[in-house]
């Protein structure tokens, strides 16, 4: 900036923007600064890089290479708290890793959908269905426990859990499912109502819903180790 004008370099000569060309701003190829201000721009001929003046030094504007690519990133990208708006969102559907980080988003290969990792649960999109619930029970509700309902915690419409003895000691419709995750008392959780649920042994919770109801005896054929 000289005076009010805005320069910029062009080869060997600043060239004020918007105006006619003018000899009279010939520069010898030193560069020279004086009266510049903090802010002007130029165009380096010999490296071919574009330069801003802070005051004292030309300084290189970066290169397109030190800004978010849109396509071959080779690092995760964080927006920090900034939003992300687009027409559609494309998931890699042959993913190297899965990841472990709750509120993340990923397309899990086996179940053939995307999925969300909550709190000590993923959900299959799709194809999972949550009651998002609460243990006051007293103790830990282990995963795997069949559940019932038992009430909400005075009139917040939080639901309450607690153990389902499938021998006519609850109403059936009082069973709400299946826990996905070990509750610990007083926390929350959830209990699917519809969907697989991995990683839990049923053959024990068999085993004894049939001696509460009723069953002497029970055998098991092993099937495999």
């Amino acid at each position: 900036m000289i005076g009010n004008r805005f320069y910029t370099w062009f080869k060997n000569y600043y060239q004020w923007v918007g105006g006619a060309f003018n000899e009279t701003l010939l520069l010898p190829l030193v560069r020279a600064t004086a009266g510049l201000r903090a802010g002007a721009i130029r165009y380096d001929e010999t490296t071919n890089i574009v330069e801003t003046y802070d005051g004292t030094n030309w300084n290189a504007i970066p290169s397109a290479s030190g800004f978010v690519p849109y396509t071959g990133a080779t690092q995760d990208v964080n927006l920090g708290e900034q939003g992300l708006e687009a027409g559609y969102l494309q998931l890699d559907t042959t993913p190297t890793g899965t990841p472990a980080d709750q509120g993340t988003i990923y397309w899990d290969i086996d179940a053939e959908t995307a999925a969300l990792i909550m709190n000590g649960t993923v959900q299959k999109v799709g194809e999972d269905v949550f009651f998002h619930v609460q243990n006051k029970t007293g103790s830990p509700i282990p995963k795997g426990t069949s559940v019932r309902f038992a009430g909400t915690d005075g009139n917040s419409g939080k639901i309450l859990i607690a153990p389902f003895l499938a021998d006519g000691t609850y109403p059936s419709q009082y069973f709400m499912g299946v826990t996905s995750e070990t509750i610990a008392n007083g926390a929350f959780g959830k209990v699917y109502h519809f969907g697989k649920v991995r990683g839990v042994n049923t053959q024990r919770a068999i085993v004894r819903m049939l001696r509460e109801a009723g069953a002497s005896e029970v055998h098991v054929r092993i099937s495999s180790p």
